[in-house]
């Protein structure tokens, strides 16, 4: 189904006389092919996945953390922006809007009362030099927001506040070493519960393994808490970390150099290129805090764990409480000569830990 935000959006991305971006976040995954592609239409999108699409349907997409800096001040007529779930990205893009928008240039915004998209209009039209009247659709919110002054206001800018958004910043720390993150990423300021439950959980479960993992794939790595956790298993000597968010895939590059260690880091939608198996796979998969809940996302995670296995290997999973992950995983992971293959390790209450045996 057609996000309702983006069928309010789409006549000023169909607007072939102006100089048009984009920014594509997860929300326009389902609906990014519905787009028409123009030549003065470009697109830039965090999500690798998105990226993809949008080049598959032949439109100009750059693939970022939400990065304007190579666009020149003043050179956008118009930004097109559904928002994002992410305060402070959507105050990035605010920002970033306002300096590459010529004077008379507009900021086309919507979303959903939940995602807080009335503030945010009220918030940009300060900063732009106007006040600006969300017009309500239902439970949605869409405002036109016209540049009509160059200097920034310090008070406007103020209340846009997006945390230095391109800022890496420690967060904690591993070992005496600093773990780097950054907004833009989910849980990108804290260490995640779930993760912390699978580590003290696969910390036990590696140790006693009777043929001991060489390889380890962290499949939706994040920041890397998992796969930098994992340098306490000296068997292991191959490390591949992947992820489809920019700024995760930049904060899982810094904390690498930072504590010295050989992982290779690779951009790609869970891991679909990654071509070589591995003993171990580590997943804190996106669906655990409740984003997907339907279970399209759950097979594909499931099918790429499988597919990234070696015979014999084992696949740490993370999830929340109500999804069942173990009943999904059967089929694939089904029972040989009676050896189980689908095994809950741990449950707390609001998390469990299942071992995927190939």
């Amino acid at each position: 189904m057609t996000d309702r935000a983006l069928e309010l959006l789409q006549e000023f991305l169909q607007d072939t006389g102006k100089n048009t971006l984009c920014i594509a976040d997860e929300n326009l995954l389902a609906d990014i092919q519905q787009l028409q592609e123009h030549p003065k239409l470009t697109l830039i999108s965090n999500r690798w996945d998105v990226a993809q699409r949008a080049q598959a349907a032949d439109l100009n997409c750059q693939f970022s953390d939400m990065d304007f800096s190579a666009i020149d001040d003043a050179s956008v007529e118009q930004v097109v922006y559904r928002v994002s779930k992410e305060k402070p990205l959507v105050n990035h893009v605010i920002i970033q809007a306002f300096r590459i928008l010529t004077l008379g240039g507009q900021l086309h915004i919507c979303g959903e009362k939940g995602d807080g998209a009335k503030t945010y209009i009220e918030k940009a039209g300060k900063l732009f030099g106007g006040k600006v009247r969300a017009q309500k659709n239902g439970s949605f919110y869409l405002g036109s927001v016209i540049k009509q002054q160059s200097q920034t206001d310090s008070k406007a800018l103020k209340a846009l506040d997006d945390k230095n958004y391109h800022e890496q910043r420690a967060i904690g720390e591993l070992d005496g070493q600093a773990l780097y993150s950054k907004p833009g990423q989910f849980g990108w300021n804290k260490l995640d519960r779930g993760s912390e439950l699978l580590i003290s959980v696969a910390d036990g479960y590696v140790r006693q393994m009777k043929n001991q993992p060489t390889s380890l794939l962290d499949l939706g790595c994040g920041y890397g808490y998992l796969t930098l956790n994992s340098l306490r298993w000296d068997s292991i000597e191959r490390r591949t970390a992947t992820d489809n968010n920019a700024a995760a895939l930049l904060s899982m590059s810094k904390n690498s150099q930072q504590h010295a260690a050989p992982i290779q880091v690779v951009t790609d939608d869970c891991g679909a290129s990654i071509t070589e198996t591995f003993d171990l796979v580590l997943c804190n998969p996106p669906f655990h805090q409740g984003f997907e809940v339907e279970g399209g996302l759950t097979k594909k995670f499931l099918k790429r764990i499988y597919s990234a296995l070696n015979k014999g290997g084992v696949a740490l999973v993370v999830t929340n409480m109500f999804i069942p992950l173990e009943h999904k995983a059967a089929n694939l992971f089904a029972k040989h000569n009676g050896f189980r293959t689908v095994d809950i390790l741990e449950d707390n209450g609001a998390f469990k830990v299942i071992a995927l045996k190939r």
